[in-house]
């Protein structure tokens, strides 16, 4: 199912929003594989940035903002909500050399085309997926504003951290370990920054002051109650956290109902001043997703994000570190694949129109070859995997290692076979071909000869022999004491024949 959309003002670029999450009719979350797609294609680490709020409060403008543009999301200017679902930049924007980052705008929230409970999912996915996390609201940080977040009160609810909570409260200190930084920014905003003292305040003083708990012993103590519970709650799950007040952009109403066609320039120079301190913050910390360590590349993030929306379908609780251990199987299994992979490509490239090889050259080329498959497998930038999982990686790629040299091994012995074979007839054609000189040679020349040919039967004799011996007690080619065993005969064997002439 595609998400609904005014297409009136699409963008004939190729940059452009797509949707990443829709939502069907009944409630489940739909991602989008031309979304999935460019996400996985993110080799880098990955920054996520996400704008939520209630609906109509211009999370859109600020997101186009962000990207540095006055259009690109969608705008709208009626009353209907104009974003559905969860809708993505298509085009990643680079940060460092090792970070890009994506853009979300989600859906509005307490829209009247949406219940409660797919507000809730939509907030809570929102959440998950993000590393920098924007809530737009208007006005002022008052109750009313507090009260549009009473969502993150019922948050342990939608989002577990352990599959199986010890208790139907788990230690909400946990969250703040996953969840992004949040920055609280305030539109319209028309008011003096001070406090109860009239002294001047910052922004980020401004959502301190307003996050403190209230006296309760009032009238109407079971409502401050609720209220001390958001904050309670923000406080506990954002420890990073800041604010940014912005004045209205422009103070003519048809202006700003299409902001998107009035150059960034005529906007108020006091709420450009304020955008450019927001676009700065947000930027200057902006960290990669990160879970237990890990920071988390674009092929990593499809897969959570793939484990969070099953669970959220199956009408489970997606629960953080089981998605988490999902993510890290794959990869390692990822990661180990392309180390065998580099083994294979180092052994091939040192032994191809090269076999025979002694025994030395194989056994260091098995060496450099392990170590650059090794040396691939730290680049990952896989941490904090476990010591058994680690271990257990590294015995399969052993293994693997095991199997590639095995078949190198039965090569190297087939090749030195018939390089045997092929000197012993040539051996034994050179007598024959003396003997039917026999008038004109000495019998000490064609005793000399018979003796260099049973020398060359003897090396054949070894190597089978060694063979036999060599399948019935080892395993891949190497000994009990891992050293490898090959075919080492080829020096006396040329040797032998360079003598018979």
């Amino acid at each position: 199912q595609m998400c609904i959309r005014d297409r009136d003002n699409a963008i004939d670029t190729g940059e452009r929003p797509i949707c990443m999450i829709s939502i069907d009719p009944s409630g489940n979350f739909l991602l989008q594989q031309e979304a999935l797609n460019i996400i996985k294609g993110i080799k880098k680490k990955l920054a996520v940035i996400t704008v939520a709020g209630q609906y109509r409060t211009g999370k859109s403008f600020l997101l186009n903002r962000l990207l540095g543009r006055q259009s690109g999301f969608e705008l709208g200017s009626t009353v209907n909500p104009c974003t559905k679902g969860i809708w993505m930049w298509n085009k990643p924007i680079s940060i460092t050399e090792d970070l890009q980052a994506i853009f979300l705008d989600t859906e509005g929230l307490a829209s009247f085309s949406r219940t409660a409970q797919i507000d809730m999912k939509i907030f809570a996915v929102a959440l998950l997926m993000s590393s920098y996390f924007i809530y737009n609201s208007m006005n002022a940080l008052d109750e009313k504003a507090l009260e549009s977040l009473s969502l993150v009160v019922s948050l342990s609810k939608y989002i577990h951290v352990n599959a199986h909570p010890a208790s139907v409260s788990e230690d909400l200190d946990e969250y703040a370990h996953y969840f992004p930084f949040f920055m609280w920014v305030i539109r319209d905003f028309s008011l003096r920054l001070v406090n109860a003292a009239q002294q001047s305040v910052t922004d980020r003083q401004y959502l301190e002051n307003a996050l403190r708990p209230v006296d309760s012993s009032g009238t109407d103590t079971d409502q401050v109650a609720i209220k001390n519970e958001i904050r309670a709650k923000l406080t506990t799950f954002f420890k990073e956290r800041d604010c940014v007040t912005l004045v209205r952009p422009v103070n003519e109403e048809k202006s700003l109902r299409e902001i998107q066609k009035v150059p960034y320039e005529s906007l108020r120079p006091e709420f450009r001043t304020k955008m450019e301190v927001l676009v700065k913050k947000v930027f200057n910390n902006l960290q990669p997703k990160i879970i237990d360590g890990q920071p988390l590349t674009g092929e990593m993030f499809g897969v959570l994000i793939e484990q969070y929306i099953a669970a959220f379908n199956s009408g489970n609780v997606p629960a953080i570190t089981t998605a988490w251990e999902q993510v890290i199987s794959l990869e390692l299994d990822k990661v180990v694949a392309e180390s065998v992979e580099e083994y294979k490509k180092k052994v091939s490239e040192g032994s191809v129109d090269r076999l025979p090889m002694e025994e030395d050259d194989l056994l260091k080329l098995d060496e450099e070859a392990k170590r650059a498959a090794y040396k691939k497998f730290y680049e990952s930038g896989l941490v904090n995997v476990g010591a058994e999982r680690m271990a257990d990686a590294r015995e399969r790629m052993e293994t693997d290692f095991n199997d590639v040299f095995d078949k190198v091994y039965k090569d190297n012995y087939n090749v030195s076979y018939k390089d045997s074979e092929d000197l012993f007839n040539k051996l034994y054609n050179k007598i024959r071909e003396q003997m039917d000189q026999l008038e004109t040679l000495t019998f000490d020349v064609i005793s000399a000869n018979w003796q260099k040919l049973r020398d060359v039967t003897a090396a054949i004799t070894i190597v089978l022999l060694g063979e036999r011996e060599r399948t019935c007690c080892v395993q891949g080619g190497r000994g009990a004491d891992g050293q490898v065993l090959v075919c080492g005969h080829e020096q006396g064997l040329h040797s032998a024949e360079g003598s018979v002439r």
